[in-house]
């Protein structure tokens, strides 16, 4: 799996550039984007990846952002995945919860979603996303019972009440088990 590297320069995250709590990241969110498009340009001004959309999140007025986004690269014709942070920058991607947030701890990525019946492409971005959860895990000593969706983390009181990305993944027969099993396949 290539990873592509477009940081978010402009963007109001990446500018306050806040490290995470302990220097580096002590768990992953997964999130999914809750919406019908795919393209990551959606998300990422990388003209080399696709025609990039007027709504990308490198702007100053953008105040949300995270680590990484997983979606379709016309111009690559294939899925694939886009560091957005530097991996020691506290996304903006989880708000927060009666406890805190765990923006100041966790790293997190977007997957872009396509349809509900898109089986094609949602086993691309879920392979993708699992080989880059996989390899931060690896990287970071990070724990797969440390890999949790947004909704979890809402769950455990350190995040906005939000479903993604197990309300992405239900429409193909998967759950955050699943992910968190697949992950440690691979580690």
């Amino acid at each position: 799996m290539k990873i592509y590297k477009h940081f978010l320069v402009k963007n109001r995250c990446y500018k306050k550039a806040a490290k995470f709590y302990k220097g580096k990241p002590v768990g992953i969110i997964v999130h999914s984007t809750g919406c019908v498009n795919k393209n990551v340009t959606r998300y990422v001004d990388d003209s080399t990846l696709g025609k990039v959309s007027p709504n990308h999140w490198n702007k100053p007025t953008i105040s949300k952002c995270v680590n990484a986004m997983v979606g379709w690269a016309d111009k690559k014709k294939d899925v694939v995945a886009v560091y957005t942070l530097p991996d020691s920058y506290r996304p903006w991607g989880c708000g927060s919860g009666k406890k805190g947030s765990y923006n100041s701890s966790y790293w997190q990525f977007e997957i872009c979603e396509s349809t509900t019946t898109d089986t094609k492409y949602f086993k691309k971005a879920y392979r993708v996303a699992v080989l880059l959860v996989a390899n931060m895990c690896k990287k970071y000593n990070i724990p797969v019972s440390k890999v949790i969706s947004h909704a979890e983390a809402h769950r455990l009181g350190y995040a906005t009440d939000h479903g993604d990305a197990d309300s992405y993944f239900k429409h193909f027969g998967k759950t955050m088990n699943d992910f968190r099993a697949d992950v440690k396949k691979l580690l």
